[in-house]
């Protein structure tokens, strides 16, 4: 999710584990070859394995044994280079304090790795559906039970209204159907949603607002201005 240079020698990959949750490997900066394997293996959602090596009090572990996860495919294309880097810098942030989770765990793994496969109007639409669906493991997905046509989002409260709610966390009828297209989307159907980039800016932006509420602000990801600009 995340490279940070520890010192002249050693990065920190902060990763997400099935069997720890988040957790910090420390990884050889150097210049070798196997140095350089391993930094292609840990760029922004590279699934790898390995064999974590941890000691008491310590909160970084080293890893051996490291390879590629068998079935993740690479990301040929700079847009999907840019999708990647978002999604990490997203996950890094909202999974700071989440426990492991098998569930979670399987759901980016399976996710994550076939965005390789995926059709450039597919990727376009890729965090969109993460993001949203990250809200069911967060415990932030919104009452969908409550929709009708025509009926405002009250985002403080996570459910639709028929009048509009007296304060300003919420989405107007036009908006508020946006939220129904998110919990739509799945892998099946991204290549076939037509987005413009202002519909998709304006899709991100609330789903951003909304976890600003319920979860953790977004809005300094370094990321996101180029997330909103790559896609046309």
């Amino acid at each position: 999710m995340r490279t940070v240079r520890h010192s002249d020698s050693t990065s920190i990959v902060t990763a997400w584990s099935r069997e720890r949750g988040r957790i910090a490997v420390a990884v050889n900066a150097g210049a070798g070859r196997e140095a350089r394997r391993r930094r292609a293996l840990m760029m922004p959602l590279g699934m790898f394995e390995g064999i974590g090596h941890f000691k008491p009090g310590e909160d970084i572990c080293r890893m051996s044994d490291v390879r590629l996860t068998p079935g993740a495919t690479p990301v040929p294309s700079a847009m999907g280079a840019v999708v990647a880097l978002f999604l990490a810098d997203f996950l890094a942030t909202v999974l700071r304090d989440c426990p492991a989770d098998p569930l979670l765990s399987d759901f980016l793994f399976s996710e994550i790795a076939s965005m390789g496969s995926l059709s450039e109007t597919a990727l376009a639409n890729f965090h969109l559906m993460i993001i949203y669906r990250m809200g069911h493991f967060l415990g932030i997905e919104p009452d969908l039970s409550s929709y009708a046509p025509g009926r405002w989002f009250d985002m403080s409260e996570a459910r639709f209204t028929a009048a509009p709610p007296l304060h300003r966390q919420c989405l107007d009828p036009d908006r508020a159907r946006g939220v129904v297209l998110l919990s739509r989307l799945n892998r099946r159907n991204l290549s076939r949603v037509r987005l413009s980039r202002a519909d998709r800016n304006t899709l991100l932006d609330s789903i951003l607002d909304y976890y600003a509420l319920h979860h953790a602000s977004l809005s300094s990801l370094a990321s996101l201005p180029v997330v909103r600009e790559i896609f046309t």
